[in-house]
């Protein structure tokens, strides 16, 4: 199953993998340790999970409003 299946849009678990892929994708820290907020890391992010979410215009649409 990809992200682009919309019987993702049925479940309470995609939301919770989006905003997983999100933290995994943007989970940078400094030289002390300190975690990175950085809105490019979250656009380029988001762009990456749009990419596969391309065949799908609802589940495209829906992962916008989320982000």
């Amino acid at each position: 199953m990809f992200p682009s299946d919309p019987i993702f849009l049925y479940t309470f678990v995609f939301p919770e993998k989006m905003d997983m892929y999100m933290k995994l994708k943007t989970n940078i820290r400094d030289e002390y340790g300190q975690l990175v907020y950085n809105e490019f890391l979250f656009t380029s992010a988001a762009l990456d999970f749009f990419k596969h979410t391309e065949k799908n215009l609802i589940v495209r649409n829906f992962c916008l409003s989320y982000f």
